[in-house]
């Protein structure tokens, strides 16, 4: 099979060539070796997957990094795919932000998503995002963090989700995209 190095140059090349790529979530090992079977070039593991399918909890913020981590090793294991894991919110800040990485990393992910959703979704509780710029931090972290260039952070945004407003999730993804790549924050910079 093909090697995480090599899975992780394959899901950037995916990426790069331009069409939509299709990521199914996968509750556990047998379903992501099913979503392979059936010719799908990666797979998602999720933490709402991860909560049901592990502990028979519903997603509301109680897992832990161990436990994410856990879950995306036993399925980059079982299939020879890329896999894309769920890391939430980061679970650490900017300045530590580096064990996380490290650790999606060390289980043979391909890429993590962080999200700047900072707590109670999937729960009754108000709706919270972490402010841009500590989203922003978290982003630039981890990709200085990444031992493998090939290995994707990938910013979400849940804004227009929490809140209805699509112009500061546009807002809030292109600080984030200019966070994950330093030259082009200075070049937008460099235009002021």
């Amino acid at each position: 099979g093909a090697s995480f190095a090599e899975r992780r140059a394959r899901l950037r090349a995916l990426v790069a060539s331009g069409p939509t790529t299709v990521a199914l979530g996968a509750t556990d090992a047998l379903s992501a070796k099913l979503i392979e079977s059936h010719g799908f070039d990666c797979v998602y593991i999720g933490s709402y997957a991860t909560a049901a399918s592990r502990y028979g909890l519903p997603d509301t913020g109680l897992l832990t990094l161990d436990d994410l981590v856990a879950q995306a090793r036993t399925i980059a294991n079982a299939v020879r795919v890329p896999v894309i894991a769920d890391a939430e919110g980061g679970f650490n800040d900017a300045a530590n932000i580096w064990r996380t990485v490290q650790g999606f990393e060390q289980a043979g992910v391909a890429a993590i998503h962080i999200e700047d959703h900072a707590f109670g979704k999937h729960a009754d509780v108000p709706q919270k995002l972490r402010p841009i710029g500590e989203m922003a931090g978290r982003i630039r972290a981890a990709v200085d963090a990444r031992e493998d260039p090939h290995f994707m952070i990938v910013a979400r945004s849940d804004a227009n989700w929490v809140a209805g407003d699509l112009e500061d999730t546009v807002h809030r993804l292109q600080a984030y995209a200019d966070a994950g790549n330093p030259s082009r924050l200075l070049m937008f910079l460099a235009r002021w």
